[in-house]
């Protein structure tokens, strides 16, 4: 039985999250199992980061027994909406994650066919209607966008004043495109082509990961920064590792990579340094505290 737990989310939970738990899970969960999943995400709003809570201390406003706790627990986990979590001291963590949308509810064969044999599939395929997000397949089709160099004088952007100086154009656009555009606009604004099966395939499967297009981009970018070109295993490999952490902020995650790539540069330096240094072994003892700092022993393309 849970006695003392804290709670945090993956991401930050909508309104429009909301709505899709009320429409496609209350159906399956039932009013007690919606209900504890709102109270989970006040309790985490209302009090601090680290809030430890206590059963006892709540459970008269939550209105739920023990047993009634457990088995709404146990449904919001079974559909992927609450993770829980044991350390060693048997206090819990429960993280709360986003209902999934009703695209995402169309490509679920398990959660459709249960709306499905709950409210019928005219009444399903109705909701699904309503509140589905169209977009034009834009795969099979050219991006004939204008690009920045091709509308506005360059020249009038740079400093003058500024000599012997190479800039690179390409890498100011894609950072400060970074939290602005698809993961598929990205791609194509630095490689200049349509993407490949296995870009496409990449970016699938972070999106399942639950990273958004800022996240996604950032990866894509650490990418081209350290390896000059959009290395898909690698970006997986990186991606895989803030996942593992539970790490989906993508502010902290653009964070991190900057700190990341500022380390590796300082490491390379010491690379350099270990040619001129007659005590060599001095030098790699360092240059193995920068590569460990920079956790490039685990990112490897």
């Amino acid at each position: 039985m849970v006695e003392n737990f804290f709670i945090e989310s993956e991401r930050e939970i909508t309104q429009n999250d909301f709505k899709n738990l009320v429409i496609f899970y209350a159906p399956i969960l039932g009013h007690s199992s919606i209900f504890l999943y709102q109270f989970l995400y006040n309790l985490k709003n209302i009090y601090t980061k680290n809030k430890l809570f206590n059963f006892s201390e709540i459970k008269d406003i939550l209105l739920l027994n023990e047993q009634e706790f457990e088995e709404c627990r146990s449904k919001l986990e079974a559909l992927s909406l609450l993770k829980s979590y044991l350390n060693k001291d048997g206090v819990y963590i429960f993280s709360l994650n986003a209902p999934l949308n009703a695209n995402e509810i169309s490509n679920n064969k398990i959660i459709s066919n249960m709306l499905i044999k709950l409210i019928t599939k005219s009444r399903y395929e109705e909701l699904l209607k309503l509140n589905a997000n169209y977009q034009f397949d834009k795969t099979t089709i050219n991006d004939v966008s204008k690009k920045f160099y091709e509308v506005f004088n360059l020249e009038n952007v740079i400093d003058l004043n500024i000599k012997n100086e190479q800039l690179n154009f390409n890498s100011i656009t894609l950072d400060e495109l970074k939290d602005k555009i698809e993961p598929e606009q990205f791609i194509s604004q630095y490689t200049k082509t349509n993407l490949s099966f296995s870009q496409n395939e990449m970016i699938r499967k972070l999106k399942r990961m639950k990273f958004n297009n800022f996240s996604i981009n950032a990866f894509i970018y650490y990418s081209i920064k350290i390896n000059h070109s959009v290395v898909c295993k690698y970006i997986e490999k990186i991606a895989e590792d803030f996942s593992h952490r539970n790490l989906y902020d993508a502010e902290r995650i653009d964070q991190e990579l900057e700190n990341v790539y500022l380390i590796k540069q300082n490491a390379n330096k010491e690379l350099k340094n270990i040619k001129k240094n007659e005590d060599e072994s001095v030098t790699r003892e360092d240059l193995n505290c920068f590569l460990d700092l920079a956790n490039e022993h685990d990112w490897t393309n």
